[in-house]
């Protein structure tokens, strides 16, 4: 089975290289029901493993980022699975982290929903950790010194 754009809503377009939807802002629960597509769609592309079917439903989560909760739950489900080592799910779990690195960590209010994401999967919170270490290192510029 093939799975296109159509084949689960909200529809969207890529203009300029930034995917939006086509109906300009569905509701929230529009939302939601996409975002349970999109964690589904996901396990079942994993299962496969179908790579074109795991971008698609990439570039919708990437559209729907607006949920934290969503971000979090997702990230469970990911980080709970073995890596597969495939291009799309190394961008997933990439963009997870640094969602949660810079949009849901910062947030005091976050914090015991990410700690709960740690403690169920333990390489998500490595990931995160290695992050935050990354983000406090002095960076250097690579032509001093040369």
């Amino acid at each position: 089975m093939f799975i296109s754009n159509e084949d689960f809503y909200p529809l969207f377009k890529q203009d300029s290289a930034k995917d939006h939807f086509v109906d300009d802002m569905p509701t929230q629960a529009e939302k939601n029901v996409a975002m349970t597509q999109c964690i589904q769609a996901w396990k079942v592309s994993c299962e496969i493993p179908f790579e074109e079917m795991m971008e698609m439903t990439l570039r919708k989560i990437k559209a729907l980022k607006d949920s934290k909760a969503f971000i979090l739950y997702l990230s469970k489900v990911v980080f709970a699975e073995p890596s597969y080592d495939l291009d799309a799910e190394t961008q997933l779990r990439e963009f997870l982290i640094s969602e949660i690195h810079d949009n849901i960590w910062p947030d005091m209010n976050e914090q015991g929903n990410v700690r709960d994401a740690f403690l169920k999967c333990p390489d998500l919170m490595t990931a995160v950790a290695e992050r935050i270490r990354e983000a406090r290192e002095p960076r250097t510029d690579p032509d001093e010194g040369a």
